[in-house]
């Protein structure tokens, strides 16, 4: 091993890209102990011989090197580094006691004794000194306890100028982070209002659901006028789209209601009905409150042009059993009775005889016990409906 003559020099380049300030700072602070010359670092071996000891000088060339793009030299840097130390991690960084230890270590040259000597390490009893020290408690002092000069950094920024500038800069840095903050909340509001556009248009037909989506925007405060705007613009496709589902539910209202009455026919009782349920439909809103009148007033109409319910309207259908036809006649005789008519006319009379004969001939049994004349079951029936003389006048016509 030939070690070099104290005093060679040797020249080597460090390139960076994209460091910020306290970043750069802090490379230059590793190199050069913080701009404290009496430090050394140690390099290549026999470093415990004291070997190696050489110190950095830094020629810093960059092109931008703040924000507002002066150069500034290396202390400059070191001192943004120290600021953020002091201010970040512990205050007053420079005067930190593990920072004393580093620097008073790497500035002490190491005199000739006993304190300073390799322990030594044999297996014979009594003289392994690494031994000896563990049975004793022994441990290692700290350097400036050791050393004879204890060495603290130089604070490089407690320049009033340099204050300054750091308190504007951390102001900036506090706007820049609730700008960013700002920005991140209008990022998740976006994202929010994208996902209510989507719920919107699933909740299309559900009026209560797209209420609550508007009372839900309603109450979404933010400062920014564009997300204002759009918060504006989903609650007014809110309110076009429930307004949609309000006309179409009208309007499916009126034409089921419309349907009844159509299917009521000239049914005065089912129109009545019908007509009295709607009048206990309570509503507050006016267009299907008017609706409802407007129905109201057609049933109304409806009832008013209505023919004189006579005894032919009941038959309105092919008659395929005695039963129906039984039914038919009783149907009949109501209407007559509603209209004040007591007696069946002989056009009646002649209807009801061949409705009699349309259930005869559907009639597959045709049973003449059944059908007899004064002594059928369906005569003694009939007779009891309309009258033994009118029934023998109906029987009688049948072609047996």
């Amino acid at each position: 091993m030939e070690p070099l003559d104290k005093g060679a020099t040797f020249h080597g380049t460090v390139t960076f890209h994209n460091l910020r300030p306290v970043e750069l700072g802090a490379l230059l602070s590793a190199l050069t102990f913080h701009h404290t010359p009496q430090c050394r670092h140690q390099l290549g071996m026999a470093k415990a011989y004291g070997y190696g000891k050489c110190r950095y000088d830094a020629k810093l060339c960059v092109t931008a090197s703040s924000r507002a793009g002066q150069p500034k030299d290396a202390d400059y840097f070191m001192a943004r580094f120290e600021d953020y130390m002091s201010h970040y991690v512990a205050a007053h960084w420079t005067e930190q006691q593990p920072i004393k230890e580093l620097f008073t270590m790497a500035g002490n040259n190491v005199a000739n004794g006993d304190a300073f000597d390799f322990m030594t390490m044999t297996n014979e009893k009594d003289t392994n000194e690494f031994e000896l020290a563990k049975i004793n408690f022994e441990y290692l002092q700290r350097a400036t306890a050791l050393l004879p000069q204890v060495i603290t950094p130089k604070t490089l920024c407690d320049t009033p100028e340099f204050k300054a500038e750091m308190e504007d800069d951390r102001k900036w840095e506090e706007e820049k982070k609730a700008e960013m903050e700002r920005l991140m909340r209008l990022e998740k509001l976006r994202r929010h209002l994208v996902e209510m556009e989507k719920s919107i248009g699933l909740a299309s037909a559900d009026n209560d659901g797209l209420s609550r989506l508007k009372n839900e925007l309603s109450g979404i405060q933010t400062g920014d006028a564009g997300y204002q705007n759009t918060i504006a613009n989903l609650m007014a496709m809110i309110d076009r789209q429930m307004e949609r589902n309000r006309q179409l539910a009208l309007h499916q209202f009126k034409e089921a209601y419309e349907q009844r009455v159509a299917m009521s026919g000239t049914d005065k009782g089912l129109l009545n009905n019908l007509k009295a349920e709607l009048g206990n439909l309570h509503t507050d809103d006016k267009d299907q409150q008017a609706i409802i009148t407007g129905l109201i007033a057609e049933i109304d109409k409806v009832i008013a042009q209505m023919p004189q319910a006579g005894f032919q309207e009941a038959f309105k259908t092919a008659i395929t059993d005695y039963k129906m036809f039984e039914a038919r006649v009783n149907a009949g005789l109501r209407n007559l009775k509603k209209a004040g008519v007591d007696k069946l006319t002989q056009d009646d009379k002649d209807f009801g005889a061949a409705k009699l004969h349309e259930a005869y001939d559907h009639d597959d049994k045709k049973s003449p016990k059944d059908w007899a004349v004064a002594t059928g079951r369906f005569f003694k029936r009939c007779g009891k409906t309309v009258g033994n003389d009118i029934a023998m006048e109906w029987f009688t016509k049948l072609k047996r």
